[in-house]
């Protein structure tokens, strides 16, 4: 009986975002292997309160252009001429209210799933202070930083040694090279690493 699992992957923000927002199919694979214990995957813990800020600016534009589209619709019943578009303005503001809480209701249930499944890497005195050393010769954000810092510091204990995100900003030429400098494989998708992984599902 396999009891441990066939790889081990760090994954970060955007991958939350994939897999809550069902944008990814790969992504979403990943969670599902790791479901069946055949993969573990591993999640900077910043990651979860950024993923809810992201999403939550992802709501409110929904929101915003519902009230816009309400406010549009006023305006156009004012004049007779133009009435007869109040009904698609009504009924795109109506979707988008309705996409806004399923969007909302199924971002907590999966993110649910996702803690239940990641262990969890706490930032630790030496994170901190690798994320300050890398503010300052790789042009990353100081929350991209700080997850680079804290799967870097965590491959460098040997617990992971794959990395795993869509996100642009880990693709520049130079970042590229100082996590191979320290010993870190990179993956822009997900489906280099579950493709193998699909034979070992039941």
């Amino acid at each position: 009986m396999q009891t441990r699992p066939f790889d081990v992957v760090a994954v970060e923000t955007n991958w939350v975002l994939d897999v809550t927002l069902h944008q990814d199919e790969g992504s979403e694979e990943l969670l599902t292997q790791a479901e069946h214990g055949v993969v573990q995957l591993f999640l900077p813990s910043i990651c979860i309160a950024e993923s809810i800020k992201r999403f939550e600016s992802i709501r409110q534009s929904w929101v915003d252009l519902e009230r816009g589209l309400k406010k549009a619709a006023r305006e156009i019943m004012r004049s007779p001429q133009l009435r007869f578009g109040e009904e698609p303005f009504a009924l795109a503001a109506e979707a988008l209210t309705e996409i806004s809480g399923l969007a909302e209701r199924e971002f907590w249930r999966v993110l649910e799933r996702i803690t239940r499944m990641a262990r969890l890497i706490e930032p630790q005195p030496e994170t901190v202070a690798r994320t300050a050393d890398i503010r300052t010769f790789l042009d990353l954000e100081p929350a991209d930083a700080s997850v680079l810092a804290t799967v870097i510091t965590a491959s460098n204990a040997d617990v992971v040694k794959k990395f795993m995100s869509r996100d642009g900003d880990f693709q520049a030429q130079d970042v590229l090279g100082y996590m191979r400098s320290e010993g870190l494989e990179y993956f822009a998708s997900a489906y280099p690493i579950v493709g193998p992984l699909r034979r070992h599902m039941p």
